[in-house]
C-alpha cells in the first residue's frame, strides 16, 4: 500500500507526544509501543511499533531532547512491517535540549555534540550526542529489527531537519513539513544523493515561516533552494496529498 501525505503529517503532529510533558501539554495521550494511529484523511490505521524517548534515556550521553517513533500499517487486521515510517519529533519550547539544538545544530552546524548548561550563570557544561546521532541510532535500530523493510521518514520543523538528514544519509525517502534547510550538516554524498533523488524528498512549508524558511529555503527571494526538495503553501493553503510513486495529486490535507 501508498502511504499517504495525510498520514505522514498525522506522524509528524502525534511523535510530539511520545514525550509525556508535551502529550499532558497536548491535552492528549502519551504514544507508547502499541498505541494506535489513524489517517484522519483515509481511515487508514497504524501500529506504533517503537518509540525513543532520549529526556528518560537511562544512559545520559543520550540526554538531548530527541523524541522518534516508528509505525506500519495495520494490513488484514495486523501490522505490516515490510513498510516503515520513522518519524522525528519538532521542537518541544519548554524543552531546553530541543532549544540548544534549534541553536547549535540548526543555526550553527553542530552535527554531533551537543554542549546543555547555563555557563554565563556558573554550571559547568555537559555534552551529550546531538539529536542527529540518536536520530541515526534510532534508524539503525529499526533497520536492524526489520531487515527486509521499506522505510521512509518524517517530521515537523526540528523533527523534518532530522528527518531529511536521516533520509538522505540513508537514501530513503522523506516526507516532511516546514523543515529548515539541513544541507550544512549532510554529507556530500547524501547531498548528491537528493539532487539526483529529489523526487524522493518533499518539504512542505509555509511561506515566511521563519524557521521552515530558515537557510537555504528563503528560495523565492535568492534562488538558493540547492536540494529543490522545498514544496511552498501559504497559511491558507493545504497541502496536496500526493503519491509519490505515480506523482499524482491525490487528496488534500489540512495544514499542521
Amino acid at each position: 500500500m501508498t502511504i499517504q501525505d495525510s498520514g505522514y503529517k498525522k506522524f509528524a503532529e502525534e511523535v510530539y507526544n511520545v514525550e509525556p510533558s508535551k502529550a499532558k501539554s497536548n491535552g492528549t495521550p502519551v504514544i507508547v509501543k502499541d498505541s494506535k494511529i489513524e489517517d484522519p484523511m483515509t481511515g487508514q490505521q497504524y501500529k506504533v511499533i517503537a518509540v525513543q524517548d532520549n529526556n528518560n534515556d537511562v544512559d545520559k550521553t543520550n540526554d538531548n531532547g530527541m523524541q522518534a517513533m516508528a509505525v506500519a500499517p495495520y494490513v488484514n487486521g495486523k501490522a505490516d512491517t515490510s513498510q516503515i515510517v520513522i518519524a522525528y519529533a519538532g521542537t518541544n519550547f519548554a524543552d531546553i535540549r530541543d532549544v540548544d539544538t534549534d541553536i547549535q545544530t540548526v543555526i550553527f552546524g553542530s552535527k554531533d555534540t551537543l554542549v546543555q548548561g547555563n555557563v554565563q550563570q556558573g554550571e559547568l557544561p555537559r555534552f551529550t550526542d546531538s539529536q542527529l546521532i540518536s536520530a541515526q541510532k534510532f534508524y539503525d535500530d529499526i533497520k536492524k529489527q526489520y531487515p527486509d523493510a521499506v522505510l521512509t521518514t518524517t517530521g515537523h520543523s526540528l523533527g523534518a531537519y532530522i528527518a531529511i538528514v536521516i533520509g538522505a544519509e540513508n537514501r530513503v525517502p522523506a516526507t516532511t513539513f516546514n523543515g529548515p534547510d539541513p544541507i550544512r550538516v549532510m554529507s556530500e554524498a547524501a547531498i548528491e544523493w537528493v539532487k539526483a533523488n529529489n523526487q524522493m524528498y518533499n518539504n512542505y512549508r509555509i511561506r515566511y515561516d521563519v524557521i521552515g524558511n530558515a537557510g537555504a529555503y528563503f528560495n523565492e527571494i535568492f534562488g538558493t533552494d540547492e536540494l529543490e526538495i522545498s514544496r511552498n503553501v501559504t497559511i491558507k493553503d493545504k497541502y496536496v496529498n500526493r503519491n509519490i510513486e505515480s506523482n499524482k495529486d491525490l487528496k488534500i490535507i489540512t495544514t499542521l
